[in-house]
């Protein structure tokens, strides 16, 4: 009996411990399929990662070493027209739900979302409101009286309304180019050595960098940036001329040889002014984004602003 009973004792232990392994290998693989959902805010469609078929669904596929999961986008346009992949670029997202951020993981089923994302977007690019706005005083003024028609007729052959109207259908002179690239190259170069930070490397389109998980140019636009903790738009342009709250033309960074601290400079435009963003963030926040910061050092300062004068 007592045999009977032991033999009993292992089997139930055998069993125990099969279920145990099996519950750890089940929450290992739960928590290795976990993903962070991204922050599109102040992201122009066009930019980020988001496909958009021409039936209007909208989808983005997020992967991991384990594999890869789709997620999906209800995307609500403040003007009501629907976004498809020929608009898509006239936009960019102001709200997201779930917040970035947010963990979620891969679904059980191959032909379900893991997630389901809600953008709201507005317009960026607003070309044609002037035409309407001018379109309805047209209409008012031929509603009132006959000297406000003729005062209306006068204003429309005014030369001088006529050259304003070319001048804002005139295409933006770029504000960077080669020559200026290069002499901030140089400048750089001098400038990293007599910091002791040597060296600092530029990026450039087919050329990322990496600063501690992001590759540059190419994630701006991408990834969320935010400026004195405000969220911002920002696009890379080698010409400087860009639809974003500040437009990128050269970025360099620093990794120290311990690995672990470094700074990343942004050359950039914010209303066509030249300035120059800095960050030394080397781990992720909590609202997923990179926070930059006005730089202080008057070198950079003053040699961005004379290449622009």
């Amino acid at each position: 009996m007592k045999r009977k009973v032991a033999v009993l004792s292992l089997v139930m232990l055998f069993c125990m411990m099969i279920f145990t392994g099996c519950k750890g290998k089940n929450e290992t693989k739960a928590k290795s399929d976990e993903y962070t959902l991204k922050d599109y805010k102040g992201v122009n469609l066009k930019n980020s990662y988001i496909t958009i078929s021409d039936s209007g669904e909208a989808e983005e596929t997020y992967k991991s070493s384990k594999g890869e999961v789709k997620v999906k986008f209800i995307i609500e346009n403040e003007d009501g027209t629907a976004i498809t992949q020929k608009n898509m670029e006239n936009y960019k997202v102001i709200d997201q739900q779930p917040e970035p951020g947010s963990k979620f993981s891969s679904s059980e089923s191959k032909f379900d979302y893991a997630e389901e994302v809600k953008l709201k977007v507005k317009k960026v690019s607003v070309s044609n409101s002037s035409e309407k706005d001018k379109s309805k005083e047209s209409t008012a003024d031929a509603s009132t009286s006959s000297t406000s028609v003729t005062n209306s007729e006068t204003k429309k052959e005014t030369p001088e309304e006529s050259k304003a109207e070319s001048k804002e259908s005139t295409p933006k002179s770029a504000l960077w180019n080669n020559q200026k690239d290069t002499e901030l190259a140089g400048f750089m170069q001098n400038w990293s050595a007599s910091m002791n930070q040597q060296p600092y490397l530029q990026g450039k389109v087919g050329q990322d960098i990496n600063f501690f998980g992001l590759s540059l140019p190419s994630d701006i636009g991408v990834v969320g940036f935010s400026v004195n903790d405000q969220p911002v738009s920002m696009v890379f342009s080698p010409d400087g001329i860009g639809n974003a709250d500040y437009v990128v033309v050269a970025t360099y960074r620093y990794i120290s040889g311990a690995k672990n601290s470094g700074w990343l400079y942004l050359f950039c435009y914010q209303n066509g002014q030249p300035v120059v963003l800095v960050t030394g963030q080397n781990q992720g926040m909590p609202d997923g984004r990179i926070h930059f910061k006005f730089t202080e050092n008057q070198d950079l300062i003053n040699e961005f602003s004379a290449l622009n004068s």
